[in-house]
């Protein structure tokens, strides 16, 4: 008998010790509401940004206040309008930091800070903001200061990432959340990461929106569940470095078809597409350098029924860079002879227009009479030019 309610009264201890811990627990995750400032200015930013205000607008929310501290909008078209657009679509709260000269940053962030301890924020978020905290900042944060950042750190810290895997052809990325660092970018404590393949279809304008929806869903899991991850932070390990410089030099997205093999060509042309340095190639019409850029860039396989019904007749006579279509056949295509390969086009832009299909584009270059001249004028429909190495337009007769 004493057995049986001695059993029965470990049974109840145990249990209530049971609800005690998982009320403890739920009770952990949830304690906390969050003051978050989110540091941000660009498309990258902006999915993160969007699901912060979802959250913020929840009747069970973690957030008690939200604020935004930016950068100007380089351009009415950049990505950074568009994030400026929703702040205001979204009346949130925001400070502009003045980037001008270096004293008005400097006086930005003390400004920053006054503001920081006035609000009374106390967490925040940063996402492609592209500027170095200040120490003195990020120690305003009671709960602390963490960066989304597209890679699985350490690899690629930096500013381009995205285009550096894609540039040396690595598998698989990912998003980290990390803590913020003094003094280097993207060298905190590393909080969660989740990783994806990377595909062959994936350019920078695929990966990069992938990449941040990925992250913004996981600053949502860090802010739900901030003890537990913050608990299990582990430090990067230094041996595994690698740097994302900033590619901002216009000549490295130049498409050079008289000098590089096609691999190179796509490679260069994925890791851009969609980037502030959108891939390019030109040509000389009257003394004036026109440029190309193009919407698609696909390889020609020679066993591919689109080289045999359209290139194969040609290939004896084909030069690296050469441009080619044939409006009887295939009004769809332009195709473009590398080093190596031939790729292929249905939609390009010249400088200063929109993307269009190829046979409007087409149409375009045979309107102009110097480029037309150049051409073959009795091959009905069928044209054929190649750029030199000096970029000059030449004939070739079919």
């Amino acid at each position: 008998m004493f057995r049986k309610l001695n059993f029965k009264l470990k049974n109840l201890i145990l249990n209530l010790n049971m609800d005690y811990y998982h009320t403890t627990k739920r009770n952990m995750s949830t304690k906390h509401k969050f003051n978050l400032l989110f540091f941000g200015n660009d498309e990258i930013s902006l999915p993160s940004l969007a699901k912060i205000y979802e959250e913020f607008h929840k009747d069970d929310s973690i957030l008690k206040e939200i604020g935004v501290i930016t950068t100007p909008a380089e351009s009415k078209r950049s990505g950074q309008s568009i994030f400026h657009k929703f702040l205001d679509e979204k009346k949130i709260e925001k400070f502009q930091l003045s980037i001008k000269t270096e004293d008005n940053l400097k006086n930005s962030w003390r400004q920053a800070i006054n503001m920081i301890k006035e609000k009374e924020y106390n967490i925040a978020i940063i996402a492609s903001f592209g500027k170095m905290l200040p120490g003195n900042l990020i120690s305003q944060f009671r709960y602390g200061a963490f960066v989304m950042h597209p890679s699985l750190l350490p690899k690629y810290r930096g500013a381009a990432p995205i285009q550096h895997a894609i540039l040396n052809r690595e598998k698989k990325t990912g998003v980290s959340i990390v803590e913020a660092s003094v003094g280097k970018f993207d060298a905190g404590n590393i909080i969660t990461q989740k990783e994806i393949e990377i595909l062959n279809f994936h350019r920078f304008k695929e990966l990069s929106l992938i990449l941040s929806h990925m992250g913004a869903d996981l600053v949502i899991e860090l802010l739900n569940n901030y003890e537990e991850l913050t608990l299990k932070k582990t430090p990067q390990d230094e041996t595994l470095v690698t740097q994302a410089k900033l590619i901002k030099d216009s000549t490295y997205s130049y498409l050079d078809f008289c000098k590089q093999p096609a691999d190179e060509i796509i490679k260069l042309y994925k890791a851009l597409c969609g980037s502030q340095l959108d891939p390019y190639a030109h040509f000389d019409i009257e003394g004036k350098q026109k440029f190309l850029f193009f919407d698609n860039l696909f390889l020609v396989k020679e066993s591919s029924e689109l080289y045999k019904l359209n290139l194969a007749s040609i290939a004896d006579i084909a030069v690296p860079g050469a441009i080619y279509w044939d409006l009887k056949i295939n009004r769809e295509n332009i195709f473009f002879k590398s080093t190596t390969d031939w790729l292929v086009s249905t939609k390009i832009k010249l400088d200063g227009t929109a993307f269009e299909p190829a046979d409007k584009i087409i149409t375009k270059f045979m309107a102009n009479k110097r480029f037309n001249d150049t051409l073959n004028s009795g091959s009905r429909g069928k044209k054929f030019a190649f750029i030199t190495k000096q970029k000059k337009i030449q004939t070739i007769k079919l």
